[in-house]
Order: structure tokens, then C-alpha cells, then sequence
């Protein structure tokens, strides 16, 4: 009998060590994918090594797939060989959709590069001058945008209708004279330096590459609400087939949060701005615990 005790013994004490041991490991990881373009993925890399640690806790593990183009990265995602990309706005969204459609969902915009309005020919926005020259790019792109900045900042009115398609031929009124003038976007930080020009309109590639500052050197900024930043946000794309799996749930809210709001909010320079919105009482949350409630 004491035998038979003896032996229950042991493999009670074997059972509850083999039991903590189990406890102590760290659970498997869940692969999580996502596909970058070569050449241009840093920033993107930047936002998603945020998630890291918060991912792994969610019990997902971050990699990353490059290819060689945008379309190249949305095909992945749409035969499943990546779970999610950045690699492309809205605006591109909405023609891929067009000609795939249904395949991939937008979980939401995520952030943009903005375009400032930068003040080099006075030190105040209240010194401008009538007739003070204005640089824009000659792009067609970025003058529009050039152009739709002005015009929310006051400067200038477009044409009835006029936004993506606008050129310095839509100007409508420009009652102060302004002399607008275009130049390849890659002049325009001379311009700036320069003071070729008393006002450089410039995207915040353009103005980091050249080390200047959006927020600190602009006296006009596209806004959130801006149709610029909708249709130029950076789009967070997943195949729609996994739009109800746990993990693309656990990442929309991860992606979604005060905290990475604070973070795309500070990337270096002001390269990117966060393009979703989160309520003021969640930003002034202090930790990830209280941001997350």
C-alpha cells in the first residue's frame, strides 16, 4: 500500500512540475507579414517596429516581405502571401480596387506626407507683402495640392470645382497680387534656402530630405479633414477574406490606438502625420494601459 502511495506521489509532483514548466514557456508566435516595396519601405518599417513587443503580446510575430513595386505588393496580399501592407494611398487604392474588386479591404487611412506652406522672404505670416512671390512644384500632382493649400490658407481662391486636376491657371482671384510661379519639386529647397522666393510650397519628403522641419519652418499645413490628406493618406490594406480573424483584429486595434497616433505624431521632422483621428481624453492618456481603455 505504502508502495502504491509512494508511486501517486511522484506523479503528482512529476504532473504539477511538468504543469509549471508548461507555464514558463512563452506561447508559439503567429507570423505576421507584411509587405513592403523595396527602396521605399523605411518609414514603413518605422511604424510597424513600433507594434513590435504590443504584437507579441497579442501573439503575433513581425516580418517583412519586400517587392519590387506597389502593384506587385497588393497582388501579394491579394494571393495571401502577406497579411497586410502601407504601401500605397487611397487614391491608388481606389484604382487597384477598381480593377480587383472586393479582394482587398482598407482597414483605414493611416498617415500622409504633408505639404506646408514655408516662409523664407519674411520672419512673420503677418509680414507679407502684396505682390510677394510664391514657388510651387510643376508637378501636376503637387502643384494641385500646392495650390489647394493656398487656397485653404487663404492666399488664393481656385476655380468652382477645381482641386486634384488645378493648375495656376484656376486661380480664380488672387486679389494681393501674389506672383506664383512653379519649379520642379526638387529645386524647391534651394528656393527655400536660397530665399529665391518670399513663400516654397513643398511636400515634407521634399522638405526633410533637405533637413527642414514641416511644423517648425511652415506657416500652413494640409489638414486632416483636407480632401488632399483623405486621398493621399497611406491606406492600411489586408485581403478581405481575413477581415474577421482574430489577428488582423488585434491589429487594427494595436494600429489604431492613442499610442501609435503619438508615435507616427512624432516621427522625426514631421515627415508623416498621423491620418486617423483619436478622441482628445484617450491622447491625454499617459500609459499604453489607460491609452488603450
Amino acid at each position: 500500500m505504502k508502495k502504491v502511495v509512494s508511486l501517486l506521489l511522484a506523479a503528482s509532483v512529476l504532473f504539477l512540475l511538468s504543469s509549471c514548466g508548461d507555464s514558463n514557456q512563452k506561447p508559439e508566435l503567429q507570423p505576421l507579414r507584411v509587405g513592403l516595396v523595396k527602396g521605399s519601405a523605411q518609414v514603413e518599417r518605422d511604424v510597424f517596429d513600433n507594434m513590435t513587443s504590443r504584437l507579441e503580446l497579442a501573439g503575433c510575430e513581425l516580418t517583412y516581405v519586400e517587392y519590387d513595386t506597389d502593384e506587385a505588393t497588393l497582388d501579394a496580399l491579394v494571393k495571401k502571401e502577406v497579411d497586410l501592407t502601407c504601401c500605397t494611398t487611397f487614391a491608388d487604392f481606389k484604382a487597384y480596387d477598381e480593377a480587383h474588386p472586393e479582394t482587398l479591404t482598407n482597414l483605414g487611412a493611416a498617415y500622409y506626407y504633408p505639404y506646408g506652406v514655408f516662409l523664407c522672404g519674411f520672419e512673420k505670416a503677418e509680414q507679407i507683402t502684396d505682390g510677394a512671390t510664391i514657388a510651387v512644384p510643376s508637378e501636376a500632382g503637387g502643384q494641385a495640392r500646392a495650390l489647394m493649400l493656398l487656397d485653404a490658407a487663404g492666399y488664393i481662391t481656385l476655380k468652382q470645382g477645381k482641386a486634384f486636376d488645378a493648375t495656376l491657371d484656376d486661380i480664380e482671384t488672387n486679389v494681393r497680387d501674389f506672383a506664383i510661379s512653379a519649379y520642379p519639386e526638387s529645386e524647391l529647397p534651394n528656393r527655400y534656402k536660397n530665399y529665391s522666393s518670399d513663400l516654397v510650397v513643398m511636400n515634407s519628403q521634399t522638405a526633410v530630405n533637405a533637413g527642414y522641419s514641416v511644423n517648425k519652418y511652415s506657416i500652413a499645413i494640409e489638414s486632416i479633414d483636407s480632401l488632399a490628406a483623405k486621398e493621399y493618406a497611406v491606406v492600411l490594406l489586408i485581403n478581405s477574406a481575413e477581415a474577421s480573424s482574430e489577428q488582423i483584429t488585434s491589429v487594427k486595434e494595436l494600429f489604431f490606438s492613442p499610442l501609435m497616433y503619438d508615435l507616427i505624431d512624432d516621427t522625426p521632422k514631421d515627415l508623416i502625420v498621423p491620418a486617423f483621428e483619436i478622441s482628445p481624453m484617450k491622447l491625454a492618456a499617459t500609459t499604453p494601459e489607460e491609452a488603450d481603455k
